[in-house]
């Protein structure tokens, strides 16, 4: 991993006067940096203003196919310059050489957005208000990237959402692991199959569903809180994808208010749930993209049990592609993962969309 002298040095390629720089610890792929400069500069390819104080995001390239994400971010940020309701929930990206993603001189992937005041990002929400704007910014992406033709849109990752090859991988993963990981993992086989057999029949669902444009990565972590609007970041696994997915994802990570390799009892809060799904209905997700409301209602416990799936995988695997701080950390990620979804299963009621 780059340290941080390594960072500025790639930075001065596109910026001579870094006055200073420091990391922002969120995401477990890519590496995000708030930069200021000494003064206001220009690109200094096209003579385009650029902001003393902005973000930059390494992008990681052994997961990404670069290429598409440019294509995509391009296309992607052209219509959020041209749409009001999209500019108002995303922050705006920064063109360096008439590009929205730029490589330094080691062929590192860049990209740089603007740097939003007094905006709070965490792992979860602080209160009802803050699940609820984060639903309601979601629900207004969806409904205006609804209106585009997904055809000119690339795969940056592709299959990232295919549960039946998440599956195939980690039993893969647990004949090939090591024989510690390995014995620490199948402790854990009886209740993957347990909810495995649950799920299986609305995973089908779910991969059957028609394709939009989706966010494709809509933990809490990639929305920013200011005040009474929320942001929406972190688009580079933009792409076609389910609806359902995106909705999952969001909502299995605004009601469990602790880290995700915590190992205690996780403790659902119902009432960040109830608020999320109220800010979801700003839109009628049924009538709109004809999802079914019971898979609405699974898509949190679906979404919890392929991330545990990932974890393991990942685990089993030598720590390859998540970001750890110690060893067995991906091993806890997903056993608290497995946990949450029969949490969130017991509990799928509580999610009222319409």
């Amino acid at each position: 991993m780059k340290n941080i002298g390594e960072i500025v040095n790639n930075l001065k390629f596109f910026f001579n006067d870094i006055r200073n720089i420091h990391e922002i610890p969120v995401g477990n792929i890519n590496r995000t940096f708030v930069v200021t400069l000494s003064r206001k500069c220009s690109d200094q390819r096209d003579h385009k203003p650029f902001p003393r104080k902005f973000v930059a995001q390494l992008i990681n390239s052994k997961v990404f196919t670069i290429k598409a994400v440019e294509r995509n971010l391009t296309a992607f940020s052209s219509l959020v310059n041209t749409n009001q309701s999209l500019n108002e929930i995303i922050p705006k990206y920064l063109v360096y050489d008439k590009k929205v993603v730029s490589c330094d001189n080691k062929g590192n992937a860049w990209k740089f957005t603007e740097f939003i005041e007094k905006a709070r990002c965490g792992e979860f929400p602080k209160s009802e208000t803050e699940s609820y704007l984060a639903a309601r910014s979601l629900a207004i992406f969806h409904r205006e990237l609804s209106k585009i033709n997904i055809r000119s849109f690339r795969y940056s990752i592709p299959n990232f959402f295919v549960p039946q090859i998440r599956v195939k991988q980690f039993f893969n993963a647990l004949k090939r692991g090591n024989s510690r990981r390995v014995a620490n993992v199948s402790r854990h086989l009886d209740q993957i199959f347990c909810i495995k057999e649950k799920l299986e029949k609305p995973i089908i669902m779910m991969t059957k569903q028609q394709k939009f444009l989706c966010h494709n990565d809509t933990k809490f972590e990639n929305f920013l809180i200011v005040e009474k609007k929320a942001y929406i970041i972190d688009h580079d696994v933009l792409q076609p994808g389910v609806i359902a997915y995106d909705i999952g994802d969001f909502l299995r990570t605004v009601c469990f208010l602790e880290n995700e390799d915590k190992q205690s009892e996780p403790d659902i809060k119902v009432d960040f749930l109830r608020s999320a799904s109220e800010g979801l209905n700003v839109l009628s997700y049924e009538r709109c993209f004809g999802v079914d409301r019971e898979l609405i209602k699974l898509s949190p416990a679906i979404l919890s049990f392929i991330l545990a799936l990932r974890f393991l995988t990942d685990y089993l695997l030598g720590d390859r592609y998540f970001k750890i701080k110690y060893e067995d950390q991906n091993l806890k990620r997903g056993v608290c993962q497995l946990r949450r979804s029969e949490i969130l299963y017991e509990n799928r009621d509580q999610i009222r969309i319409r």
